[in-house]
């Protein structure tokens, strides 16, 4: 063993050659180098420790705006980054308290962040009257709409849209039509005088998701077409959650997905679409349609941004007055109330719900156009309905009411029925479609008889309730429409009395060359009823010749001949 002789000068640091194995290099299993390159980090670097933030230092946040109902204070960003609020001060950020009541700090947004047009810090003076009848002209200045009242309808929309904390039940837009009939350009219009409003072609369902959330932006959404695909399902789970408030939207897991949590969307607001296929009956429903055309008249193309900046600037000052002012009902008695007796009598709530809004921020004079707009509506929903399936399905089962045996009528009857009215080449081939229906209407299915066929449980109450929406009766004629259907009664070949028919032969109306009925109404001669029962008369009688009676009236006619005819050999 050699000697170790002390010097003045420390030893030099023994390092393992490179060539070294790495067990020579480790020492009970610690790697050298990887302490010494950590102690030069160490040396280089000084280790400054983070200062824990006060509890008293308010939280930075992003946003570009708030407004809250308690203490009825609200800013929105504008720009050069900026915030204006409602007392109409301009400021760099806003120290606030959240409804933890712990401090924070309100930041703009980078204008990197910002889809949407923002207002000018100038604070702008409005008259709503004549903010109304401005963006009424800026519509039609740049959009033509098949009917005036539509104007009124989107003028509102805009108003309402810039308060949407006030809502509960908000309206979407569905512009409908061929291709150059000028959707994409009302989209466009209502862009730049919307709140917030960002227009896209196609986004993805996260995007739309968060941006909702986020910024509470309005999705101004164009070629609805892709919304059919199996991969739009998911922004149609949006559209149809979002215009109720108390709905959102499941989107995925946070983390692990055993163990991780639900992520969950708020995806409520106005939405804005435009396409030229309908769409789904679900997100139909939620949309106040306009249908469009082509223009027949010149429409301006170029947009006046100073115009539409105007407009925006008097927009955001009515915004922060009506969020402070404008009424609106929160209980059933102040609802029921200030609700108008047209709407009270509309079947179709859904449509009630979608006018609400627009009917609340129209002035006085404006609130019937949107009341008989929404009748409007309803009434055409109406039509439709009456058209559909399901009133096939419901008139067919009334029309087979007869063959109900032990409480079950079976499908195939109601399926013959159906296809009775049908072309060929719309017949329904299967049961299965008319069962799927039927239990949509709430009707029950069971199986029927021995031969493994199905039926509907009868329920004549149910039956009933469904007549009154999809098989309305229909509406009372007036005079002048009583006088159009019938003829004069001068007009009317005068039928001779009984006692004066020396001979009559009664025959029963055949079918066409084609095996059909009529199936038109017919004014019986004898009494003036209008029937569908018709026989046709040869009198032996000059003044009358031949005449359409009715069932009950030939039957009268026979048994008058055949007891005077008896009278006659006694």
């Amino acid at each position: 063993m050699a000697a170790i002789t002390p010097t003045d000068e420390p030893p030099a640091p023994t390092t393992p050659p490179t060539d070294a194995p790495k067990k020579a290099r480790d020492i009970m299993g610690i790697d050298l180098r990887r302490i010494e390159k950590q102690a030069q980090t160490a040396a280089a670097i000084p280790i400054t420790r983070k200062k824990p933030a006060s509890k008293d230092e308010p939280t930075p946040t992003l946003t570009a705006g708030q407004y809250n109902t308690q203490t009825k204070f609200g800013f929105e960003q504008v720009q050069n980054r900026q915030y204006l609020t409602n007392t109409n001060q301009l400021v760099q950020s806003i120290e606030t308290t959240d409804e933890n009541n712990q401090p924070i700090r309100y930041i703009p947004l980078e204008q990197s962040e910002i889809s949407w047009l923002l207002c000018t810090q100038t604070p702008a003076v409005f008259n709503k009257t004549q903010l109304w009848t401005d963006i009424k002209a800026y519509l039609y200045e740049y959009l033509e709409l098949p009917e005036e009242t539509q104007y009124d309808v989107l003028t509102a929309w805009v108003f309402a849209n810039w308060i949407p904390e006030l809502w509960n039940t908000v309206p979407y837009l569905f512009f409908f039509g061929a291709k150059n009939t000028g959707k994409t350009q009302a989209l466009a219009i209502l862009q730049y005088i919307s709140y917030r409003a960002n227009f896209n072609v196609c986004c993805t369902p996260a995007v739309l998701f968060r941006s909702i959330e986020k910024d509470n932006i309005i999705p101004f959404l164009d070629e609805a077409e892709v919304f059919k695909k199996e991969t739009a399902d998911d922004i149609l789970a949006c559209l149809n959650a979002g215009y109720k408030r108390v709905s959102g939207v499941i989107r995925r897991f946070q983390g692990d997905t055993k163990t991780g949590a639900i992520v969950g969307f708020r995806v409520f607001g106005f939405k804005a679409i435009a396409g030229t296929a309908k769409l789904k009956n679900t997100l139909e429903s939620r949309c106040i349609t306009v249908h469009m055309m082509q223009n027949t008249r010149d429409i301006s193309q170029f947009i006046d941004d100073n115009q539409t900046q105007t407009i925006r600037d008097q927009l955001l000052q009515w915004r922060f007055w009506a969020l402070q002012n404008l009424k609106i009902p929160r209980t059933k008695t102040e609802f029921l109330q200030s609700l108008p007796p047209e709407f009270k009598e509309m079947r179709n709530k859904r449509v009630v719900e979608l006018f609400l809004p627009l009917y609340f921020v129209s002035d006085q004079e404006v609130k019937p156009l949107i009341v008989e707009y929404a009748q409007t509506v309803c009434g055409d929903q109406a039509d439709e309905e009456a058209t559909s399936i399901y009133a096939e399905i419901i008139s067919a089962m009334c029309n087979r009411r007869g063959l109900v045996k032990n409480g079950m009528l079976e499908l195939k009857e109601i399926l013959n029925e159906v296809n009775q009215n049908r072309g060929p080449a719309e017949q329904i081939s299967s049961t299965k479609k008319i069962g799927d229906i039927v239990e949509s209407l709430a009707f029950q299915k069971k199986p029927c008889g021995h031969n493994r066929l199905v039926g509907v449980v009868w329920d004549e109450k149910k039956l009933e309730r469904l007549k009154l929406r999809y098989l309305p009766p229909p509406p009372p004629q007036t005079e002048e429409e009583t006088q159009e259907t019938q003829p004069a009664a001068e007009n009317k070949p005068q039928f001779p009395p009984n006692d004066q028919i020396a001979a009559c032969t009664v025959l029963p109306i055949l079918p066409d060359e084609h095996g059909n009925f009529r199936k038109f109404k017919w004014l019986c001669k004898r009494c003036g009823q209008v029937t569908d029962l018709l026989y046709h008369t040869q009198f032996f009688n000059k003044k009358t010749p031949e005449a359409d009676v009715c069932n009950p009236c030939a039957s009268q006619i026979l048994e008058y001949l055949q007891q005077k005819e008896e009278n006659r050999y006694e």
